[in-house]
């Protein structure tokens, strides 16, 4: 038999095409005989078209079968020979338009340029034929590895609403009895022409429903059988998406089985798929599932989305020819009609793809090759945040839900954008740490994954998950208020099926050498990468939810280790506040963090300071074991950094510190002094572990004990007793211990005291111990000195120095202390520069320290010089210390020094000692001495003191030239004060209450 040949489509009928009538047999093995002929798409006054499409899959290029078309002999694929004799009917012919039948493929060797012609008109009119066919039938192949039974099970789960299988499997299987069960046989056997015996395959659904398997061989039954038969090749063919997507009716045909597409994808829906299915079957059925709600077919109607966002969803469908992975999406595009999309087959198709990504990205660098998938861009871009969280079911088809954690950059964004974005279909599932970017020439952000040294695009553009954001986001593209600052380098991946796609873990110059830039260029695309990790770090460290899988993922894709130092810093400075705070979950997610830093930073960890800082975890979040895990080998414990872990150490820690190197390490006196000192809670416990530790070996030396007796913490005295206890009456004790003792600060440092008293009756208490005594600011310091007194008696040496330095103790209490010596000591030496040190004490309590003066001192002599400290006290609390030599001297004379005082204090009180002057003196003279001196302090309460000045001397005040010059010369703020002193003298003059001639 002759070999059919092909006539040409009338050129004057830009809408025709061919259709082809399969002829009827009753014979299953009776030749396939089929009539082709042309058909006028143009043609139908509105009313349905009755020709079925058929949507599958060559499989092959070989054609080993052969059907009769219009007498003469005609090659086909296996495929699809097999989908002709179960679409063959009985008794009528089927009308059908089969793209491998109705389109000349080229396969004669005279066909030649006529082929390539054909299909470039015919590919554009695949939307109108899909879209105005009366039914699109989808074959799926033949009944094998258990299609047929499969897809009766979909089925079966599409009518059951609101159901999960493991609802189904567990929750009906009670209710469903033996007679229900063959009428769900019943139902499931939908056609009439099954292989097989129905009774077998009633007994198979009983099987299922009434539970004699378990749950567990049910569910991975159905697993592996819906596995197999969604892993067709069907589903991942690039131009069933427009098949499907575009029809309003579509059945779904496996074998002998034939349900509709609406209720395939409903079973699926209910079906728990593995998560990989949701990229592959997920958008071609999410396009079936659509088909009934679909408007009548207007030859003029654009697509839902532009050739970007579909190629962004399907670009890693499968095509046999590379042109196909564009021109196949045309009739779902909404730029369908525009004139850079005109399918041409004879353009090389790296040459279309640069085109195309041009295009996309106007105004960037593109760049592609013949012999690899993917091109390179180099555009600008914002990187707005991170994919915090993404979730996708098969309930949805592969529609994924992302929210976005915005980098710090990007924090003015969100009163306007949204955190909550989607994709409808994505070629690869979004994950965790993939970046949300807008780049230059886009209408809305897209999903880049950071890849080595460059990004890769995921999704070119995602969608608000709320309509109302929508209009604010054309509001800030038409402002233009986004700043594409950063350059960005990155490539874009559509794979051939004889090209291998690019792995991800590949550098920029081992996929394109080409491109890969300048050392400058590659430095600053490094240091970009670098700030968005940094980015990505600030974000996850500020998170109240655990964002382990997107910083997993982004260092497991990063390719610099430039920011790996700085995000340790940024570590260690978020962390460490909360290492002693209360929001344990808080601290659980940063120990995620610094895990996954140290496992995948390789040996970028700045060790020292990580275990200087890992030391301080007194919740015990592990951060040293971690340390251990990850720096074992590499982790050098100097003398230096025991020094600052034995200063900071919880006894956790240091028991932790000692397991870990196995009891080798360098305990020196330097190091026990620092634990000694240590002022945590529990301190003694890590000291004694210290001490058990090194046994015989530990040191201890006056400067140990000196910094035990100083300890301030709370339990600094505990650290004191474990000496005690151990060395005895070898402890060495000395005058500086004893001082350090009668210094120490905190709450039981008057305890460490008492200690010494017990184990020593006979201390040397000395003038300078004592000093040190009243000196002491901590709140035991008068117990200290009552300590003293008790153990020592009249042997406690009691001097002016000392009484001067309780007096102007800057702590809380110099009253108590001052009281305590008073008590012990009726006539202590009160000299004026005991009155003085008080007056001018710079404390919270200098009116008390002189309260007592004059309670336990008659006639307290009050100099000028007394009263000058007082009022130039630098302290917060100096009108109090002024006010107190008022209450106590009514007569207190007031001489213009201690005007000039009161007016060059540089403190910066709420109420300054010249608000004490003025309301004890109303007639209070300033002289222009006074004046010059309010004029040259640049303290940081200057300003608030010479409005003060002119609040009580607004017009009476002398400004002069010479105070204008004084002002001038003021170090810190002469520009401020001039303007002020200019400003009062103008007001004087208008006043009439001051000569020109003042300021001449």
């Amino acid at each position: 038999m002759d070999l059919f040949v092909y006539p040409a489509l009338p050129e004057e009928h830009p809408y025709m095409t061919r259709m082809v009538h399969l002829l009827p047999d009753t014979d299953r093995n009776a030749p396939i005989e089929c009539k082709l002929f042309n058909y006028d798409l143009s043609v139908g006054d509105g009313r349905s078209h009755i020709y079925e499409a058929l949507s599958y899959c060559w499989e092959s290029g070989d054609k080993p079968k052969s059907i009769i078309l219009n007498g003469y002999k005609f090659s086909v694929t296996e495929n699809l020979f097999s989908a002709l004799q179960h679409l063959r009917d009985r008794q009528l012919p089927r009308t059908l338009w089969i793209d491998a039948i109705c389109i000349n493929q080229g396969d004669s060797e005279s066909d030649g340029k006529d082929v390539v012609d054909e299909k470039t008109k015919q590919i554009p009119l695949m939307r109108q034929i899909y879209a105005q066919a009366g039914r699109v039938i989808v074959w799926l192949g033949d009944d094998r590895e258990d299609g047929e039974k499969t897809l009766r099970w979909i089925n079966h789960f599409a009518g059951q609403q609101g159901k999960s299988l493991q609802k189904v499997i567990e929750g009906d299987r009670p209710s469903v009895s033996s007679m229900e069960a063959d009428a769900l046989g019943k139902l499931c056997y939908l056609d009439d022409r099954s292989k097989g015996d129905p009774a077998e395959d009633h007994q198979s659904m009983r099987y299922f429903v009434d539970g004699n398997h378990s749950k567990k061989d049910l569910m991975t039954e159905h697993d592996v059988a819906s596995s197999k038969l969604l892993q067709r090749d069907w589903f991942r063919r690039v131009w069933v998406l427009q098949e499907v997507g575009v029809a309003r009716y579509i059945d779904i045909l496996c074998g002998s089985i034939q349900i509709s597409a609406h209720a395939f994808a409903e079973g699926l829906s209910r079906l728990e798929l593995p998560q990989h299915f949701l990229s592959r079957v997920g958008p071609v059925t999410h396009l079936m599932k659509g088909a009934p709600y679909r408007p009548k077919f207007d030859v003029g109607s654009p697509g839902t989305f532009s050739l970007i966002e579909l190629l962004g969803m399907y670009r890693n469908h499968s095509a046999t020819v590379q042109h196909d992975k564009i021109y196949a999406l045309l009739g779902l595009s909404a730029d369908a009609g525009a004139d850079w999309l005109k399918p041409n087959y004879k353009t090389l198709w790296h040459h279309v793809f640069r085109e195309i990504t041009s295009h996309v990205f106007p105004g960037s660098f593109v760049q592609t090759w013949e012999d690899r998938a993917s091109a390179v861009v180099k555009t600008k871009g914002w990187i707005m945040g991170h994919v915090g969280h993404v979730t996708s079911s098969m309930h949805d088809f592969g529609q994924q839900d992302i929210t976005c954690h915005f980098h710090k950059s990007a924090f003015s964004l969100r009163e306007t954008w949204p955190s909550d974005w989607m994709l409808p279909a994505c070629a690869e599932l979004v994950q965790e740490g993939d970046l949300i970017c807008h780049l230059q020439g886009q209408s809305r952000p897209s999903i880049l994954r950071l890849c080595n040294d460059h990004f890769s695009l995921l999704s070119p553009s995602l969608w608000p998950r709320s309509m109302g954001h929508i209009q604010n986001l054309s509001h800030t593209f038409d402002l233009g208020l986004l700043d594409y600052g950063h350059g960005i380098t990155l490539t874009w991946n559509i794979p051939m099926d004889k090209f291998a796609a690019t792995p991800q873990e590949l550098k920029l110059k081992q996929i394109t050498p080409e491109v890969e830039g300048s050392l400058n260029e590659i430095e600053l695309r490094l240091e970009f990468i670098a700030q968005v990790m940094l980015d990505v770090a600030t974000q996850v460290l500020d998170s109240k939810t655990s964002q382990v899988k997107a910083w997993k993922n982004i260092l497991k894709q990063r390719g610099t280790d430039v920011s790996m130092s700085e995000i340790y810093k940024l570590a260690i400075k978020v962390i460490t506040p909360d290492l002693t705070s209360d929001e344990e979950s808080k601290g659980f997610l940063h120990r995620e963090f610094i895990d996954l830093l140290l496992k995948y930073s390789g040996e970028s960890a700045p060790d020292v300071e990580m275990l200087r800082w890992a030391c301080q975890d007194y919740r015990h979040y592990g951060f040293l074991d971690l340390l251990f895990k990850y720096r074992a080998e590499s982790l050098s414990i100097t003398e230096d950094v025991l020094k600052a872990v034995a200063r900071n150490v919880s006894a956790f820690n240091m028991k932790a510190l000692l397991e870990h190197r196995r009891g080798r390490l360098p305990v020196s006196e330097e190091v026990v002094k620092a634990a000694a000192g240590n002022p945590k809670y529990y301190c003694h416990e890590a000291f004694e572990i210290l001490l058990q530790h090194a046994g015989e070996n530990f040191p201890i030396s006056e400067e140990v004990v000196k910094a035990a007796a100083g300890n301030p913490g709370s339990f600094g005295h505990k650290a004191f007793q474990v000496l005690l206890q151990h060395a005895g009456e070898n402890l060495p004790i000395s005058e500086e211990v004893v001082k350090a003792a009668a210094g120490n600060l905190g709450f039981t440092g008057h305890q460490v005291l008492k200690a010494l008293f017990q184990y020593k009756k006979n201390l040397p208490i000395s003038e300078e111990v004592v000093k040190t005594a009243a000196g002491n600011t901590g709140f035991f310091a008068a117990g200290v000195l009552r300590d003293l007194f008790q153990h020592a008696g009249e042997n406690v040496p009691i001097s002016e120095e000392i009484v001067k330095a309780a007096a102007g103790n800057p702590g809380k209490y110099p009253h108590n202390i001052l009281k305590t010596l008073f008590q012990h000591r009726k006539k202590l030496p009160i000299s004026e520069e005991v009155v003085k040190a008080a007056a001018g004490n710079t404390g919270h309590y200098p009116h008390g320290a002189l309260d007592v003066l004059f309670q336990y001192q008659e006639n307290l002599a009050i100099s000028e010089e007394v009263v000058k400290a007082a009022a130039g006290n630098l302290g917060s609390w100096a009108y109090e210390a002024l006010d107190a030599l008022f209450r106590h001297r009514e007569n207190l004379a007031i001489s213009e020094e201690v005007v000039k005082a009161a007016a060059g204090n540089l403190g910066s009180s709420e109420t300054p000692s010249l608000v004490a002057l003025f309301r004890y003196r109303e007639n209070l003279t300033i002289s222009e001495e006074v004046m010059k001196a309010f004029a040259r302090n640049d303290g940081d309460g200057s300003m608030r003191i010479i409005q003060i000045l002119k609040d009580y001397r607004k017009d009476s005040a002398v400004i002069s030239q010479a105070v204008l010059e004084a002002a001038s010369e003021n170090p810190r703020y002469a520009s401020e004060m001039s303007s002020f002193l200019k400003r009062w003298h103008s007001e004087q003059s208008n006043a009439g209450d001051s000569s020109p001639e003042e300021c001449d």
